[in-house]
Parts: C-alpha cells; structure tokens; sequence
C-alpha cells in the first residue's frame, strides 16, 4: 500500500508550467501525479547506476569472485533437473 506524506517542494517554474499543461491535456491526472512520476522514474535510473557500480567494484573483489564462482558450480547440478523439469506438464 502506498501511503503518502504531504511536502512543500521549490520546483523550476518552467517545470512547473509543463506539469500544468500536461494536466490540462489530460495526459496525466495532476501536478502531484507528473512530480511522483518523475521521482519514481529517478530513483530507477539511480537505483541502476548505483546497481551497475557496485557490479564493476564486485568484478574486481577477488573473494566476492571466489564465492560467487563456488555457488554456481554448487548450484549446477539442481540447475541441471530444474531445466529438465521445465518439459514435463504439472
């Protein structure tokens, strides 16, 4: 569920007027629709960037290699009947 809090933010008057006539075109719902939108959407792509970071950092972490190189090879024989098991009908 999402719960929501009320703010008071300084936006870019430019970005506000965009917002306004996007929601006299109805193309979205309200000014607070088009800002949660945009957050939501930034936090995605930071999110990604962060993820993709801490992917090159791991790379070269030579114990985080070893563990993750020791869990596949654990892993391959159940990946093995997993794959198998994807033909067969429930």
């Amino acid at each position: 569920m999402n719960t929501t809090i009320k703010s008071t933010i300084n936006i870019n008057r430019q970005y506000k007027e965009q917002l306004e006539y996007l929601v006299k075109i109805k193309e979205i719902n309200s000014i607070t629709e088009g800002i949660n939108n945009a957050i939501s959407e930034y936090l995605k792509y930071m999110q990604k960037k962060l993820y993709e970071e801490e992917m090159k950092n791991a790379k070269e972490d030579k114990e985080f290699l070893a563990r993750t190189m020791f869990s596949q090879q654990a892993f391959s024989e159940s990946d093995k009947e997993i794959s198998n098991m994807e033909d067969l009908e429930w």
